[in-house]
């Protein structure tokens, strides 16, 4: 008789467990995954009101970054027409020339090289001169201060006439380079 009395406890503890099976154990489960969400969700709420004490910070330093930005670019051309570009900036040296009294006597624009990473290429202006010191001094000064990026990148020449009271005269040539972006 006392079996008959065990089984329906028995039935009783296998409805517990069932029940515990899968509906309690699901539930643990499924509040597991929302309180994982929840702290999830906590840490990107805390990651953007960081960033949003920081903006103040950001916003300076992106604004230097600009200003940096700006002070790179005035090196580079923009992307141009190769021909036309060449021609313009040819005609601005020559006419510079001219106006410091230095006779031009050839132009003539070397290959075109490019850097590493193919963002950048260089044109090479060879100008071969001749005039005097004080006024090729002065060609060079207003080519080094030109809004426009060109680089004297070499200058050789023979000098003439220097005396006490004067500079004398040269001949030579100027490598100006040009460095224009590709992008």
């Amino acid at each position: 008789m006392k079996n008959f009395g065990d089984k329906p406890n028995l039935l009783w503890s296998l409805l517990v467990l069932v029940f515990l099976q899968f509906i309690v154990v699901p539930m643990i489960d499924w509040q597991d995954e929302k309180r994982n969400e929840l702290v999830l969700m906590n840490k990107r709420l805390s990651k953007a009101k960081q960033l949003l004490t920081n903006e103040e910070s950001i916003n300076h330093y992106l604004l230097s970054l600009e200003e940096v930005e700006q002070g790179y670019n005035k090196y580079f051309f923009k992307k141009q027409e190769l021909t036309p570009f060449q021609l313009a900036n040819q005609k601005v040296i020559e006419e510079l020339a001219e106006l410091h009294n230095i006779k031009v006597t050839s132009v003539g624009w070397k290959g075109i090289t490019q850097d590493a990473t193919n963002i950048l290429s260089v044109f090479e202006l060879q100008l071969r001169f001749t005039g005097k010191i004080k006024n090729l001094m002065s060609f060079q000064l207003e080519i080094e201060q030109m809004e426009e990026a060109i680089l004297i990148v070499g200058m050789s020449m023979n000098i003439k006439g220097h005396l006490r009271n004067t500079l004398g005269k040269a001949t030579g040539v100027f490598r100006l380079h040009y460095v224009m972006e590709e992008s």
